[in-house]
């Protein structure tokens, strides 16, 4: 017995040793496992290692991976029921390693519930600090892509949350009332959907769903901002897209489950997505011109290096009961999008079940309107003339800004970066050596060739102390331009608007 014990841990201390996340990761590190059936769940992980019917390996790492990072005992008893059961899986999980797809989703199915049952077990944890919450903000999202997505579209105040939560415990709104009120302001935590889906199932109690409502809250008020700038040094620093415009695309089919029996791998689809202003104006999949499905309500989160995800309510007319969800992880890249769609079933028998998977085929084409599409810079510069349409009375006389003024400048383009900003033009009254200085940390995008927008600093000759920023937003159309331009002395607001002028 002694040697048996010995031999299992020393299978146990392998494993660790050779695997990416440590304890001081975990968010939960030391005491009793939070879930019963961790030993168990490691039971399950070490059949789909032999399994047939799906790619076991992948499914094992993601879960070790997922359990380290939220509950290390939870990970230990994992790791025993692994490597206990290594030598001989179908003793203890009841089926063959050939049991075939059908055995392999249900497992996986049992598995990704385990797994979220965990998160939630370690998100209300009652000794969670704000450091630890803030971490399991980042560990607990769906997939590694929806880590910096933990926030709120629209602003919710405390006092709002507070409020509404008492007429829901006073009995003075009714729980359907509370969450038509919760969802108008657009809670893109994953864990809340999840969590608001088991409440309503009765497998968790209202005080916890509300703790991972108020959680949400408190991360959103940090991320979810109104200050311009850090809304704008999201948009062009951490994004190289705008996205906007019509991409028509094909996808092609790669994954079929067993309950999908009128489609085929390698069936192509048209698909249609119209982006308007960093949303999802429409969204349609379609074959021989016929929609396969309906959406509802699409939601688009917008990631670093043009890379995005969305996720939509979708309803199959040849089933209009089934519970489904659309999600496409994605990417834009030089007008070009590609990625993958899943198609999830989203019923209480097996949620999260992946009935569909689709990957796009060959290139998209972005459908503006080409009389619209400026691309034609001589020497990569574009040259504008600019009137200036307001001027802030904080403005001193000695800038030489005034209302009706008309300013040269042009812009140094650079593949789709704006490298330098010139202003040699004799006629100007502001934009003259002898008053500006110099532009500096120009954070201007062309993006999809019809617009600039972003932001650069301005260093005045005279005003050396004073930190002063110009907001771009700019759309070209047939080599004009429209838009607007705002110069701000940061904390004291808009002081110069001006507009383009085409001759």
């Amino acid at each position: 017995m002694k040697n048996i014990i010995s031999l299992t841990l020393l299978f146990i201390f392998i494993s660790f040793s050779g695997f990416a996340i440590s304890k001081k990761e975990a968010i939960y590190k030391e005491g009793e496992n939070l879930h019963e059936w961790s030993y168990n769940a490691g039971h399950h992980l070490s059949w789909m290692d032999c399994a047939a019917g799906g790619d076991g390996s992948k499914m094992i790492r993601k879960v070790k991976n997922e359990v380290a990072q939220l509950s290390w005992p939870d990970f230990k008893a994992l790791m025993v029921g692994i490597n206990e059961s290594a030598s001989n899986p179908p003793k203890y999980v009841g089926f063959y390693c050939n049991s075939g797809v059908n055995k392999f989703n249900t497992v996986e199915a049992v598995l990704k519930n385990y797994v979220t049952e965990l998160k939630l077990k370690v998100l209300t944890l009652n000794t969670t600090d704000s450091k630890e919450q803030s971490t399991l903000i980042e560990t607990t999202a769906i997939s590694a892509n929806e880590s910096n997505v933990w926030k709120l579209n629209k602003d919710l105040s405390f006092e709002e949350f507070n409020e509404l939560k008492k007429a829901l415990k006073n009995n003075d709104v009714t729980i359907e009332q509370f969450n038509e009120t919760i969802d108008e302001f657009e809670i893109s935590s994953e864990i809340f959907k999840i969590s608001k889906d088991l409440f309503l199932n009765n497998a968790i109690e209202l005080d916890d769903y509300l703790v991972v409502i108020e959680n949400s809250l408190v991360s959103g008020s940090s991320s979810n901002t109104n200050n311009k700038e850090n809304e704008t040094i999201n948009l062009n620093e951490n994004s190289n897209n705008i996205f906007d415009g019509e991409f028509l695309f094909q996808t092609e089919v790669t994954k079929l489950s067993k309950y999908i029996t009128d489609m085929k791998y390698a069936q192509l689809f048209d698909n249609k997505i119209i982006f308007e202003n960093n949303k999802i104006k429409k969204i349609n999949i379609s074959e021989n011109n016929e929609d396969i499905l309906r959406f509802s309500k699409p939601k688009l989160t917008i990631l670093d290096n043009g890379k995005f995800y969305i996720k939509s309510n979708i309803t199959d007319p040849k089933d209009p009961s089934a519970p489904l969800k659309y999600r496409f992880d994605g990417q834009i890249d030089k007008n070009l999008i590609s990625g993958k769609i899943q198609i999830i079933y989203n019923g209480s028998e097996m949620p999260g079940m992946v009935l569909l998977e689709l990957e796009t085929k060959g290139k998209s084409v972005l459908n503006n309107n080409s009389d619209k599409i400026m691309t034609d810079f001589t020497d990569n510069k574009l040259s504008s003339k600019f009137k200036i349409i307001e001027v802030n009375n904080r403005v001193p006389s000695s800038l030489n800004a005034k209302v009706n003024n008309i300013e040269n400048l042009t812009f140094v383009i650079e593949e789709d970066q704006v490298k330098e900003i010139l202003f040699e033009e004799k006629s100007n009254n502001f934009f003259t050596k002898k008053i500006i200085k110099s532009f500096k940390n120009i954070k201007i995008k062309l993006i999809n060739q019809t617009t600039l927008k972003g932001k650069s600093k301005l260093v005045f000759n005279e005003l050396r102390g004073e930190n002063v920023v110009i907001w771009w937003n700019l759309n070209l159309s047939q080599n004009n331009l429209s838009g607007e331009v705002e110069i701000e002395l940061v904390g004291k607001g808009p002081q110069i608007r001006l507009i383009p002028v085409n001759e």
